[in-house]
């Protein structure tokens, strides 16, 4: 049964509207709360984002989560890097061009360094529950929104990625990708998230870590979620949001009950998100039945993105308050233990 039912929420950092919004989430049928904190929320706001983080837990009695929200853009997000601004020197490089990409180079000691000391002020904050890695991938492409593909080129080939792999492997690295580079790359970025996930647990023991995967087919850079789940991590996620992918709802249910499997293969706990953007008009009521699907498999967390329906933002759904209005009655359904 579900234990945590909640939406994603980012773009206010005003108590007295804050209250209002999580008020409006509980009435949706929510017990919990992902505040969606980019680099620039946590350099001008984060004070104000843990404030709201201490309403959520104290006045209204939510699990409370912290996503790093876009940062370094290699974690989920249309939010601009800071980092990528001072440092333009560590973004990833794309092999055919050698034209760097707009994500940041995660095997850069100056980018670990820069997350780790946000890590372990945010793990301070008492009424957070845990951390949301949100979608953590290699660039997707010049504009590094949506996936793309493209093979049989890749990304990172920056001198610092070509000197790992060569002293990994006895040889340079190449141009085109090998089995080698796969398997250099998901274990850079498998050693980078439990890095994360380890900053975190020795910060506060009893915090947790989920991490989202992207689904299956959209993968890059991390194709077996069971190496995911290292000790570390506590919750295992996905998201998988069938009209952006454009696949019907029996994609929904293979994709979740595959979640759900490995997630409690390792006694992990489970997380799913049903897709509350851009949701074309007259397609609202898909999101009751994407809903049912999620709880069906067995999650333990079922969560939206984003609040309203995306309302007033580039996201937006057709008709975001119909969109809003499914997640509650949905939500509301639930049985929640």
């Amino acid at each position: 049964m579900v234990k945590e039912v909640g939406v994603a929420y980012h773009g206010n950092v005003y108590s007295d509207h804050a209250r209002a919004d999580f008020k409006e989430m509980q009435d949706h049928g929510c017990n919990s709360v992902l505040l969606a904190m980019s680099e620039y929320d946590y350099e001008q706001w984060r004070w104000q984002y843990f404030k709201l983080a201490k309403i959520a837990k104290e006045e209204f009695g939510f699990y409370v989560y912290i996503n790093f929200w876009a940062w370094g853009r290699i974690f989920g997000g249309e939010a601009p890097s800071l980092f990528l601004n001072n440092n333009v020197e560590f973004r990833q490089i794309f092999s055919k061009t050698q034209k760097a990409f707009p994500a940041a180079c995660f095997n850069s000691k100056a980018f670990q360094t820069y997350i780790r000391k946000a890590i372990k002020k945010v793990a301070q904050v008492k009424e957070i529950t845990g951390f949301f890695w949100d979608e953590p991938h290699y660039a997707y492409s010049e504009l590094n929104l949506l996936p793309t593909n493209l093979s049989p080129f890749y990304v990172c080939h920056c001198k610092g990625c070509q000197s790992l792999f060569s002293q990994q492997y006895g040889y340079n690295m190449p141009v085109e990708e090998n089995s080698d580079v796969l398997e250099f790359k998901e274990q850079r970025l498998l050693e980078f998230l439990q890095n994360l996930c380890k900053i975190v647990k020795t910060e506060d023991s009893t915090k947790k870590n989920v991490i989202c995967v992207m689904p299956t087919h959209a993968s890059t850079g991390i194709s077996n979620w069971d190496k995911v789940c290292f000790p570390e991590m506590d919750v295992l996620a996905t998201d998988p949001y069938w009209i952006i992918y454009q696949k019907d709802l029996n994609w929904v249910r293979e994709e979740s009950n595959h979640l759900v499997r490995i997630a409690k293969k390792y006694q992990k706990e489970a997380q799913l998100w049903v897709l509350a953007f851009m949701i074309p008009k007259d397609r609202e009521a898909e999101i009751k039945k994407v809903v049912e699907i999620l709880n069906q498999a067995g999650a333990d967390s079922i969560y939206a993105w984003l609040y309203r329906g995306c309302l007033q933002t580039m996201l937006k759904s057709d008709n975001p308050p119909l969109v809003w209005k499914n997640i509650g009655e949905a939500f509301r359904n639930l049985k929640v233990i």
